[in-house]
């Protein structure tokens, strides 16, 4: 059974994993899901990869668990701080490669590569629509009538 699970294992992908592996939440069952997929869920064959745009909102658990990393540019001081925190073997110098990366740009350590990585991310074809609404065109535009 254990060589079956190794054959065909399942990632999940959690998207805005902010949202529910929450740190400091009380959970429905009392445990967070995920959390125990992080601790256990590789003798299942069981992986998580979880992205998040608040790092500082996530549970410090899951992001204990994590082997590799890809981080791009942070701009809140309070998530900064909380990487710096929770991952042991993040340095200083990682800190300002990260504040100084510009958006497409990312930091990838872990044991995905033999030292810490920083890469330029292809754009994606076709671009997401995902665009920031812009508010000052928006406010002072005529209306139709």
């Amino acid at each position: 059974m254990n060589n079956e699970r190794r054959q065909n294992p399942i990632h999940l992908i959690l998207d805005e994993a902010h949202r529910y592996i929450k740190k400091d939440y009380k959970y429905v069952f009392k445990e967070n899901i995920f959390e125990k997929i992080a601790r256990e869920g590789r003798k299942y064959s069981l992986y998580l990869l979880v992205s998040s745009q608040r790092p500082s909102e996530l549970s410090e658990t899951v992001l204990s668990q994590c082997a590799n990393f890809i981080i791009h540019r942070i701009q809140n001081e309070v998530d900064m701080r909380y990487v710096y925190a929770v991952l042991p073997f993040f340095s200083e110098d990682f800190v300002n490669k990260i504040k100084q990366s510009v958006p497409g740009e990312a930091l990838v350590f872990g044991n995905c590569v033999s030292m810490p990585l920083h890469v330029k991310i292809h754009e994606a074809k076709p671009a997401p629509d995902s665009e920031n609404c812009k508010i000052s065109e928006e406010w002072f535009k005529t209306s139709v009538k």
